[in-house]
């Protein structure tokens, strides 16, 4: 698979050198880009086709207008009129209504509810005991000196059984509904990697480490305290990971984790760029000494059913993170769209029109909130073959999140992008996308130690931008 090698990239530049000392809440804010600014670009994605492979058909994200204290109390939507719950009658008349006509609101969007049988309305964004999400969001805007969202005013209506047609009517009534900013079908989100080619040499897949321009140095980096990631927090935000790995430091070593660990290649072969053991075997990673994390997209409200959130499995990542921590975004999700004209490319074709996690609503706010807390987001820029120029969501005058995007060269040190990888303005940066030595998949035989045990397979050939994410940070610093 084109593993998230443009991830990779972007990553160890950041670890190996910005993480050399302690940093202050003022420097890691200054590392992690501009502030965040925000616009509802538009309310709903017209002519998504709700079919349970690129859309949940029974599970829908809502989110309600800024300063209208829309929350959740037993299973329906209720709304607070005190400043302290978040009401703010000036924010809702900028957006054309008043308190009467949220209160009908609020009736409107329950009975729509309550039309389905066994609709469930649960928050989207859910945190373990003790973390309070709007004191996440205060520290957010005192470190930025910018307003957040308020990410509690993001639902989940989750449907009793899967349910295409009814899904689809309840996002038009609820897009109907003045107090509604935006509404959408859950994407279903991909690990942002394609099949692999055949590789066997480990050693020389490693050329990513190697001086640039064909690598990005790690052996300089080594030279310098934290070289090796001592003083950073890393957490990689996607499906799953074998943790016990024999080239890994081993679940003991985790330090945070959340939601439901569905197991994996892609994770394993994240976790082996990053945190492959020094020693005989296997891999080296490029910062293996850094604290290693997980937050899964996988939340266990309804399991064994699959409830989506990257924007909770991101909240929960930096509610655990410091300033000049790392949050790690391995994933992509579809936006397939009528009236988009999508290109014809033989090499990845399966991904067409798959962006970055942060153009949806919720994911965009949930990584502005990191990115005001100092926290470095490194986002996969998605191998989709789209030019994110063509986007309003990727237009930064109009919003940004704060992220580092990071797109797929085409691996072995080329400076050429890769031919599935979203490109345009956005993308801050391309790393090796191609051709990446780590952990899991063993796509030859002579790649598996110990036959189907996956603790001790390794592949010569990830890719994609999920390898270029993570070796692009030490090139951007």
């Amino acid at each position: 698979m084109v593993h998230r090698q443009v991830a990779v990239g972007a990553l160890l530049v950041v670890i190996l050198v910005g993480a050399s000392s302690s940093c202050s809440s003022d420097s890691a804010t200054q590392q992690s880009q501009t502030p965040p600014t925000r616009s509802i670009l538009r309310k709903t994605f017209p002519g998504l086709k709700i079919d349970g492979k690129h859309y949940s058909d029974r599970q829908i994200v809502v989110k309600f207008l800024e300063g209208s204290a829309i929350h959740i109390k037993d299973n329906a939507w209720v709304a607070d009129n005190q400043p302290a719950a978040g009401y703010d009658a000036r924010k809702l008349a900028s957006r054309g209504i008043n308190r009467t006509t949220r209160d009908q609101s609020v009736v409107r969007a329950n009975q729509a509810v309550a039309e389905v049988p066994g609709a469930s309305v649960v928050s989207l964004i859910d945190l373990p005991a003790g973390v309070d999400l709007q004191e996440l969001r205060a520290d957010a805007e005192t470190r930025s000196h910018h307003t957040i969202a308020d990410l509690s005013l993001y639902s989940s209506v989750w449907l009793r059984r899967s349910d295409a047609a009814v899904a689809g009517k309840l996002v038009q009534k609820l897009g109907a509904n003045p107090a509604v900013e935006q509404v959408y079908p859950q994407p279903i989100f991909r690990d942002a990697d394609i099949p692999p080619t055949t590789t066997i040499n480990l050693t020389s897949s490693q050329g990513y480490l190697n001086p640039a321009p064909a690598g990005i140095d790690v052996p300089f980096a080594r030279k310098f305290p934290g070289g090796r990631g001592e003083t950073v927090s890393i957490i990689d935000v996607e499906a799953g990971w074998v943790l016990d790995h024999e080239d890994l430091p081993g679940p003991d070593a985790v330090f945070s984790w959340h939601g439901v660990n569905l197991s994996g290649d892609h994770g394993t072969a994240v976790a082996g760029e990053l945190w492959g053991i020094e020693d005989s075997i296997g891999v080296t990673g490029i910062s293996p000494r850094s604290r290693m994390g997980w937050s899964s997209v996988t939340g266990a409200q309804f399991f064994p059913n699959p409830f989506y959130s990257p924007a909770a499995a991101i909240v929960n990542a930096t509610a655990d993170l410091s300033p000049g921590d790392v949050i790690l975004i391995e994933q992509h999700g579809p936006v397939l769209m009528d009236g988009i004209a999508y290109p014809t490319n033989a090499c990845n074709p399966d991904q067409i029109g798959y962006l970055p996690v942060e153009v949806w609503g919720a994911e965009f706010d949930a990584i502005s909130l990191a990115t005001a807390r100092g926290i470095i987001v490194v986002e996969a820029a998605g191998n989709g073959t789209m030019s994110l120029d063509g986007y309003p969501e990727f237009d930064r005058t109009a919003r940004d999140s704060g992220a580092i995007i990071v797109g797929a060269s085409s691996g072995g040190g080329s400076r050429t992008p890769a031919c599935f990888t979203n490109s345009g303005k956005r993308v801050d940066v391309y790393s090796w996308g191609g051709g990446v030595a780590t952990l899991g998949y063993a796509e030859l035989p002579s790649l598996r130690a110990n036959g189907t045990d996956q603790r001790q397979w390794y592949t010569g050939s990830f890719s994609g931008t999920s390898s270029a994410s993570q070796s692009s940070l030490v090139q951007l610093r």
